[in-house]
């Protein structure tokens, strides 16, 4: 099946985003640079491999009509699931593994709940998902055409806070503008009990 677009809103940006550090734009660059498609025992889809810098992340998503993808959840692979990855693609594979994290909770989980604290390697029922990208998607995916545009806002900052935070973004080696929206996640996160 070809999928045509992905679905975004701000259920699913804000698990991505402040619950993994994933961005929708590198979700949806694991379709498009070596996705690895598979299916879940609950019938949802997972997408496996890296984006454009080379970030290996596993996204869950379900499969809508007309080839439309929502995104569930996604994380950082584990070497367990890089490991699984190069394999199915055919590559060299390390000998270390790590296991993956396992909960329970008592209430029944969502599915972005399931899937982060069970993994999805045990959850996988078929050898291959036959899907793909259209080529037109793909190719705004990797030029960079799909990106959010960040939007600009106006505070005022005592001028010893602003020095402050330069130094402190100079000595992590990122733009200060990084730093902030970085503290912002955090507090958000924080404030919104979002582990």
């Amino acid at each position: 099946m070809k999928i045509r677009d992905f679905e975004w809103d701000d259920g699913n940006v804000v698990h991505l985003e402040l619950g993994h550090g994933v961005t929708p734009e590198e979700a949806e660059e694991v379709f498009a640079v070596q996705p690895l498609f598979r299916k879940t025992k609950k019938g949802h889809y997972v997408a496996m491999g890296p984006t454009k810098d080379g970030r290996y992340l596993m996204i869950v998503f379900e499969l809508k009509a007309n080839g439309l993808v929502r995104v569930i959840t996604g994380w950082d692979m584990t070497r367990a699931e890089i490991s699984y990855w190069r394999k199915q693609k055919g590559q060299r594979v390390s000998g270390e593994e790590i296991s993956m994290k396992t909960g329970k909770k008592k209430r029944k989980p969502s599915d972005a709940e399931y899937y982060d604290t069970h993994g999805v390697l045990g959850e996988i029922v078929e050898d291959a998902a036959v899907l793909s990208l259209e080529e037109s998607l793909r190719e705004d995916i990797l030029s960079g055409k799909r990106r959010r545009n960040l939007r600009n806002i106006t505070i005022k900052i005592d001028p010893l806070y602003l020095v402050s935070i330069k130094k402190v973004a100079t000595m992590k080696g990122i733009p200060y503008q990084t730093l902030v929206r970085q503290w912002f996640a955090e507090k958000i996160k924080k404030e919104l009990k979002i582990a």
